[in-house]
């Protein structure tokens, strides 16, 4: 997969997901709220997002990202009281329904490790210039 540089070039897969390393490499199964990224935004997010910076990050492709649930509060039923904060329902389950969801959550399936730094030589210094700056331009608006 070295050179697929868009998250969005085969809407089907593979995606690009990267997260903070302290929970190992990304896994199969694992379930996770972020968005796949496309590899010159990978680039920028391990400079600037705060839990990624100063080389704590994973990331790997995934050919799969199935919906499986969201992140959110549920409230009892009838009571209306708030049992559970922030967390993980899968879509289905008797709690979904009294939940109010804050993100969606995806499961990663066909997960092969990323190697980053490959793909940003394979995209080369100029293309992934040009990107951060599209992606400046596009955020200073």
């Amino acid at each position: 997969m070295p050179g697929l540089h868009s998250a969005t070039r085969r809407p089907e897969g593979p995606f690009l997901f990267i997260g903070h390393s302290a929970a190992g490499p990304i896994r199969e199964g694992e379930r996770t709220p972020s968005p796949p990224v496309c590899v010159p935004c990978a680039g920028i997010a391990v400079q600037l997002c705060r839990p990624l910076k100063g080389g704590q990050w994973t990331a790997a492709w995934v050919e799969h990202a199935p919906a499986w649930g969201v992140i959110g509060d549920t409230y009892a039923p009838g009571t209306f009281q708030m049992v559970d904060r922030q967390h993980q329902i899968q879509y289905g389950t008797p709690e979904a329904a009294w939940t109010v969801a804050s993100y969606s959550v995806v499961e990663l399936q066909g997960v092969k490790p990323a190697d980053l730094d490959a793909e940003w030589a394979a995209l080369g210094h100029e293309h992934l210039e040009k990107e951060f700056a599209r992606v400046a331009e596009m955020t200073a608006a």
